[in-house]
């Protein structure tokens, strides 16, 4: 299942299941440093509730390890299990869970509670061992039966939203600083829905599981993140092709019939890809730190598979996670106004998932030379917003203003003016204290939510409550509307005009995207104490990102340039 290049010297990108989840943020979910060190900064918060957030985290995280350790033993999974070795006890666990979300995970998800509450949180319901579902209703099953002892079965929920709602769709309790519950107006355990990627697909145009459905707009998650075309070639494979008729003969061989693997022309590729590029670089720069291989197990001469989901992920970022605009521009004696559009095209918010992904946009404004004369949204190399053309962190950057001693933190701009201004896309929540957290178990109030919605989104849409905008947001017509949100952002930028500015010649506006921003990671290194910490220090600080995509610890999604004069 190779994609093979008619150049001599173009080595083969072996597209199988297999490479591509391998080299997937799903299946390396297991040995992601960022999510182990989050965990550890979880249980040094609250130590108490050290049992219920290994074995929490892990029904996604590690989940054939906690779901299996939960069926032979009846006890819950802890994540020093996934550093076991084989003759430690309990050891095959941890390497089931080392191994993420694997094949057996989605294909032994039932029908049976999807798309619903009960089975959020990584908690689905699975098929018999013995069988696996896959999107196909004509099947040979032999082969795989008498290879595994698995016999392979047509499950048109495979292809549902609802199955990545599953893991996809997080809720938890609230806990203060001792690990005690929250409790609610009503007396019962606080609960904060701490990822929703799911409802917020289920609340836009895209979605196809309730009236009205929007035929050509419907896209579901497999759609973007398991593509059926490579380089813009659709891909025409045997899929699952363990044994058929091409093989050599051998003695005791089943008759053609029960053999002969069918071609599939409707064959999506296992990327699972996000755009979690810091994610993936580092496991492409330290692979023996974190246990993965490199090497292509069937072409000696293939493109990594780590590469080539490095490269999925970009063009997916770029292609087809937002566009950017600048509609207009303007220049007076005292100002230079430009209006800015930027159109979420993802089928969920963006960002999405946990809340301390961020997206930006850096406005320049430039002379005739394509000199910047003055800007926002400019960052230092380590990815951090400064303020102007200075080296001045801002405070809202952490969180915390030194002069005032108090919280700060960007608001939603509808109109820029000054260069400490920054139009962020973010969800800034405070814990039980009023503290601002990126503890996912102490959410407890939102400050701001200006993420940008779905195209379609409505207040009384599916968990509406619970995915809606919050603080100045609220007020954008873009945002909340009777109509639905447009699923855009409309900003102005008007800059006074003076000695330093009067040479505006053009302007520059880039949408950026920051998957662990300097804010997350300042979290986890002063609050996480142990080794998994110390790890994520090493892997961030030695990460070489010069001339990548995430070059200045930031990605790129789209950029536009327009110059005063230009309809």
């Amino acid at each position: 299942m190779a994609f093979l290049f008619t150049e001599a010297l173009q080595p083969p990108i072996n597209l199988s299941p297999y490479t591509e989840w391998r080299a997937s943020m799903m299946g390396l979910a297991g040995r992601d440093p960022i999510f182990h060190a989050q965990l550890e900064s979880e249980k040094a918060l609250r130590p108490s509730q050290a049992g219920f957030l290994d074995n929490t985290c892990y029904r996604c995280h590690g989940v054939m390890g906690q779901r299996q350790l939960e069926s032979d033993k009846q006890k819950p999974f802890e994540h020093d299990m996934v550093y076991t070795l084989p003759s430690d006890a309990d050891a095959e666990y941890g390497a089931l869970a080392r191994d993420g979300v694997s094949c057996d995970v989605c294909h032994r998800i039932s029908k049976e509670g999807l798309g619903t509450a009960a089975t959020f949180t990584g908690q689905f319901k699975v098929e018999p061992p013995n069988v696996v579902n896959g999107p196909y209703d004509k099947l040979i099953t032999q082969p795989m039966k008498n290879a595994t002892g698995i016999t392979p079965a047509f499950g048109a929920h495979i292809q549902s939203a609802a199955l990545c709602g599953s893991c996809h769709t997080v809720i938890l309790p609230v806990f203060d600083r001792k690990g005690r519950p929250i409790m609610d107006k009503a007396g019962k355990p606080k609960e904060f829905h701490e990822q929703m990627t799911y409802p917020e697909w289920q609340n836009s145009v895209y979605q196809n599981e309730r009236a009205p459905i929007k035929q050509d707009e419907v896209r579901t998650c497999q759609d973007c993140h398991m593509q059926r075309k490579f380089l813009g070639q659709q891909l025409v494979f045997r899929a699952a092709n363990i044994e058929d008729i091409n093989y050599p003969f051998t003695d005791y061989r089943l008759p053609d019939k029960d053999i002969t693997v069918r071609v599939r022309d409707q064959y999506s590729r296992h990327t699972l890809t996000g755009i979690n590029q810091f994610g993936l670089m580092f496991f492409e720069q330290f692979p023996d730190i974190l246990g993965i291989r490199t090497s292509d197990y069937m072409y000696g001469e293939a493109v990594p598979g780590l590469l080539t989901a490095q490269s999925s992920g970009y063009d997916l970022a770029r292609r087809e996670t937002a566009t950017i605009e600048v509609t207009s521009l303007t220049k007076t004696d005292s100002a230079l106004e430009a209006n800015v559009a930027v159109q979420n095209l993802a089928g969920h918010g963006f960002p999405s998932g946990v809340g301390f992904r961020r997206a930006f946009l850096t406005f320049e404004v430039l002379d005739a030379t394509g000199k910047a004369i003055w800007a926002s949204g400019r960052t230092n190399t380590a990815g951090a917003i400064v303020r102007g053309l200075t080296e001045d962190v801002l405070p809202t950057e952490f969180f915390y203003d030194d002069t005032t001693r108090k919280q700060v933190f960007q608001p939603h701009y509808e109109v820029i003016n000054n260069e400490g201004q920054v139009q962020i896309y973010e969800e800034v929540i405070a814990d039980p204290e009023g503290k601002i957290t990126t503890s996912f178990v102490g959410l407890d109030q939102v400050l701001k939510n200006n993420r940008l919605l779905p195209k379609g989104w409505r207040v009384d849409g599916p968990f509406g409550e619970f995915t809606r905008p919050h603080g100045d947001a609220e007020r954008d017509p873009e945002y909340l509307n009777q109509s639905g949100a447009t699923g855009a952002d409309r900003i102005i930028y008007r800059i006074p005009l003076d000695d330093r500015t009067r040479t505006a010649a053009a302007v520059r506006v880039t949408l950026n995207y920051q998957a662990i921003p300097p804010s997350y990671l300042r979290d986890r290194f002063t609050i996480g104490k142990g080794l998994e910490t110390q790890r994520l220090a090493y892997l961030a600080s030695h990460l070489n990102v010069e001339k990548t995509p995430i070059d200045g610890w930031k990605l790129m999604i789209v950029s536009a340039t327009k110059r005063v004069g230009d309809k």
